[in-house]
């Protein structure tokens, strides 16, 4: 979970961002959240399961600060951003330029 200031005015993050990987597995694997755990026998405790997502998104990290403390990985997004755009057949420079006057 990360955090992002969209608002300037805004006194917290006013944009969460959240990303799931999924990774194929053979055979029946058990799932660490409990969430599409394979146990015929097992309830789904709805409870449970929203309080570790809130702690999840409480512990959320801020991407503004992390970035801001970390030039190199700063240069690493705005590359890796780039390259993306790229591929979608934008100016690359033209998102560079953008990126460094804000």
């Amino acid at each position: 979970m990360l955090g992002y200031k969209v608002l300037p005015t805004a006194v917290s993050e006013d944009l969460v961002s959240c990303a799931i990987r999924f990774t194929p597995r053979p055979g029946v694997v058990n799932d660490p959240a409990g969430v599409a755990a394979i146990l015929s026998n097992r309830q789904t405790d709805e409870g449970t399961i929203a309080v570790k997502t809130l702690r999840r998104i409480a512990n959320r990290g801020d991407v503004d600060t992390i970035l801001a403390d970390d030039v190199d990985l700063q240069k690493q997004m705005l590359e890796e951003m780039a390259g993306l755009l790229e591929l979608a057949r934008y100016d690359r420079t033209a998102f560079l330029a953008w990126a460094a006057s804000s």
